[in-house]
């Protein structure tokens, strides 16, 4: 264990960039200075922020110096941007000893700000890292110094200690994903200030027998594919709707974010093979009064040779989708072969091998691909965010997806009133189409399939 442990900080002190030179865990990281050449240099009015050291909250020994580590990756993460100032690591140590400020009181708030004023920072980004169950969360806060005032928290998670480079990457980028010193980062996790998930009706009703699995694929191992930047507050915001407004209750619901394709296989089995874990949690049920619902928002694309749709996993490169996509018919047979009552599935994602972050497949123009028309078993209904050789768009504005967010405040507004799957279908189609040509100059035309039934609040 300790070995590994010492090989996954050399590893993490390397790769975070190739602009530092190696550290050692026992010793504090140390940070080349100045930044890499081709990084521009911090504009005049830019941001001066801070990056302390995550916290240990593992509980193992064999990660200390590990949070420096952490933090000194993000602060690589930050070094291209001319909105910011970064504070050198030594001089953010000499302030914490001079203050007297221990590690554990280092994601305390207060202590945070002290720290920001003695360094004449506007930023302090703080945080910690944590052994939950067999995986691991990484956790990041920005507060603005003169107010002391949180700006963004965010939350990442993995199932391998190797993933928490990439975790403190992710989560410096969303805690500032608008220009420093921006009142609200857009891109983050979900907050209190949406608007739309505040206006979510809340139900009295419990389903017991309904289960759902919510999807999120934001990030991808392959460089070369876009991050589908609204993923994760889409999956989230969709949650929500299942339990405060449909009744689902919160163990029912499983949350995959950045699945792999065995971790898809996992929950909903593979080709020929309909019992994973889905299908265990509904066996402990009657399936004939089950329901189960199945969100995903990510990344979609077409075999280039036979148009076959999948889904494109974290670990997939979309060029050889065939081989590592999990197919969009293999889920919708699986979900028909549960013996559930019904099942619904919305997938907000194209198949047409582009994005709103740009082209994923590099060997064919997506302008060329369409993919094949999905044959929707019985029992299951299906909804696309877009059709054929359409590509799904964003609506930052909003903070969503286009097709998410039109999809959910149409459910939100009919929750009370009478609901009709036809009905849904018109007035969302029409907002999305209009919009989607009106601010990106491009068709897109959701999809619906099926009844609908288990999507519509009662």
């Amino acid at each position: 264990m300790k070995a590994s442990i010492f090989a996954l900080c050399a590893a993490l002190a390397t790769a975070g960039c190739a602009a530092r030179r190696p550290v050692s865990v026992a010793a504090a990281p140390v940070f080349d200075s100045p930044a890499p050449a081709a990084a521009p240099a911090p504009r005049r009015g830019a941001a001066t922020i801070a990056i302390l050291p995550l916290n240990n909250n593992t509980g193992d020994a064999d990660f200390r110096g590990l949070g420096g580590t952490l933090a000194e990756i993000m602060s690589v993460e930050l070094a291209g941007r001319s909105d910011l100032r970064l504070v050198e690591r030594a001089r953010i140590e000499e302030v914490v000893k001079e203050l007297r400020v221990g590690q554990a009181e280092i994601v305390d708030q207060e202590a945070a700000v002290r720290v920001g004023r003695l360094l004449g920072a506007s930023l302090m980004a703080f945080g910690s890292f944590s052994k939950l169950g067999e995986g691991y969360i990484l956790t990041a806060r920005v507060v603005r110094v003169e107010t002391g005032e949180i700006i963004n928290a965010v939350v990442e998670r993995g199932s391998q200690p190797g993933e928490l480079d990439a975790m403190a990457r992710a989560a410096i980028r969303d805690a500032l994903a608008a220009p420093a010193g921006a009142r609200a980062p857009t891109g983050a996790v979900p907050s209190r200030r949406d608007a739309l998930a505040d206006s979510l009706p809340t139900t009295r009703r419990v389903r017991p027998d309904a289960f759902g699995v919510v999807i999120s694929v934001r990030d991808y191992k392959n460089k070369d594919v876009p991050r589908a930047e609204f993923a994760r507050v889409d999956a989230r915001l969709m949650k929500l709707y299942l339990t405060r407004s449909l009744g689902y209750r919160e163990e029912n619901v499983l949350e995959l974010e950045d699945p792999t394709k065995a971790e898809l296989e996992t929950v909903f089995g593979g080709p020929g093979d309909p019992h994973g874990r889905l299908s265990r949690l509904l066996s402990l049920r009657t399936r004939g009064s089950a329901e189960v619902f199945v969100y995903y928002s990510g990344h979609g694309a077409p075999s280039v040779k036979t148009g076959r749709s999948y889904l494109v996993p974290s670990d997939a490169n979309p060029d050889y989708v065939e081989l590592n996509g999990y197919p969009r018919d293999v889920l919708l047979t699986n979900l028909s072969k549960l013996g559930a009552r019904r099942a619904t599935v919305v997938l907000e994602s194209c198949f047409s091998g582009g994005s709103g972050g740009g082209a994923l497949i590099h060997d064919a123009s997506p302008l060329v691909l369409r993919a094949a028309k999905a044959d929707v078993p019985q029992g299951v209904s299906l909804i696309t965010a877009a059709g054929g050789g359409q590509i799904a768009s964003w609506y930052p504005e909003k903070g969503h997806s286009l097709f998410t967010y039109f999809l959910v405040r149409e459910l939100a507004r009919r929750s009370t009133a009478p609901s009709s799957w036809p009905a849904l279908e018109r007035h969302v189609a029409a907002e999305v189409s209009v919009l989607a040509a009106k601010k990106y100059g491009r068709d897109q035309v959701p999809q619906f399939s099926g009844s609908g039934e288990g999507l519509l609040a009662r």
